[in-house]
């Protein structure tokens, strides 16, 4: 399965099925990509989050989304870049563990300004557009 000799050039981790897993899509200098598909038994929670700004109409590259859950604050930062000419999806993963309920959600806009907005469920894809609060695709 993964005894192939070749040279990698870049590695993509993105939830291409839409169940809250990351799935792995890695390309290769002169060969095929490779997907490999997280088919692992589920343990954990989990939020995925797409950070956009309405007023430019395009998703906020370079935001910082943070969510508390289970007394633990982790931090993301909105980016598509993945390794060499390599881009992938903006939306951010949140492997929340045994965390049934999100606390607190925000996003810190570029230009420093920061917004809350109330938190969604968890194990669900969740729209923050600045300004308008939260959507569910």
């Amino acid at each position: 399965l993964c005894s192939a000799i070749e040279v990698g050039r870049g590695l993509v981790t993105v939830d291409l099925e839409g169940d809250g897993d990351l799935d792995v899509l890695l390309t290769n200098g002169g060969g095929r990509a490779r997907y490999y598909r997280n088919d692992a038994s589920k343990r954990g929670h989990w939020l995925t989050v797409r950070a956009v700004d309405p007023a430019l109409s395009r998703d906020a590259i370079g935001a910082r989304v943070s969510v508390t859950a289970g007394g633990v604050t982790r931090h993301r930062y909105v980016t598509r870049t993945y390794g060499y000419l390599c881009s992938g999806d903006s939306r951010v993963h949140f492997g929340l563990g045994a965390a049934t309920r999100i606390d607190q959600l925000s996003v810190r806009w570029l230009g420093g300004a920061e917004e809350r907005f109330s938190p969604p469920r968890v194990d669900t894809h969740a729209i923050l557009a600045r300004g308008r609060g939260v959507e569910h695709p």
